[in-house]
């Protein structure tokens, strides 16, 4: 299977983000131990990135890793230039992440983010929703037949638990 990147980003107000950091790390957890259930060698960032210096120090030492792909994971709402400085230290292909929450806004911080990637031309797959457990049989797919090959993403297919199918990215669905 293929080497995933996950790096939490969080508000970058230090008074916010100390209220918000547990939240953005059940949330992580789970995202991590869904893609390890689903056969992936999973590289989680070591801290939550909250200002300028994390977002470019975590997204160097998750590609240092060697990741096929990098999941930019928003619990809450985030500032998008985190998002610009972390996909400018991030060589691998991108994936925006977001829960799917009443109190805190991750997906306005995924879509803001997503936005300023357009603007800069860095292509970016979105994926939104509730965890869920990929199917028996599509545990033991290889990355390629997954759709993450050459250390790109071909096809993301969220119906099978994690990979936008084509055609489904701006719809959503479920991590």
């Amino acid at each position: 299977m293929a080497r995933i990147g996950v790096i939490s980003i969080s508000d970058g107000r230090d008074y916010v983000h100390q209220g918000i950091a547990e939240h953005i790390k059940v949330n992580e957890d789970r995202l991590v131990r869904s893609l390890s259930v689903a056969g992936h060698d999973v590289v989680a960032g070591s801290r939550q990135v909250s200002d300028n210096g994390l977002a470019v120090s975590v997204s160097r030492e998750v590609a240092a890793a060697g990741v096929d792909l990098t999941i930019l994971h928003y619990a809450v709402w985030a500032f998008p230039h985190f998002t610009m400085l972390a996909a400018a230290a991030t060589p691998s292909p991108l994936v925006l992440v977001s829960t799917i929450d009443p109190v805190q806004p991750g997906l306005v911080g995924m879509l803001a983010a997503g936005g300023a990637l357009d603007q800069i031309g860095r292509g970016a797959r979105p994926a939104v929703g509730r965890h869920r457990r990929p199917r028996p049989d599509q545990r033991d797919r290889s990355a390629r037949d997954r759709g993450v090959s050459r250390g790109g993403v071909a096809r993301l297919d969220l119906r099978q638990g994690w990979w936008p199918a084509d055609g489904d990215e701006h719809r959503g669905g479920q991590y």
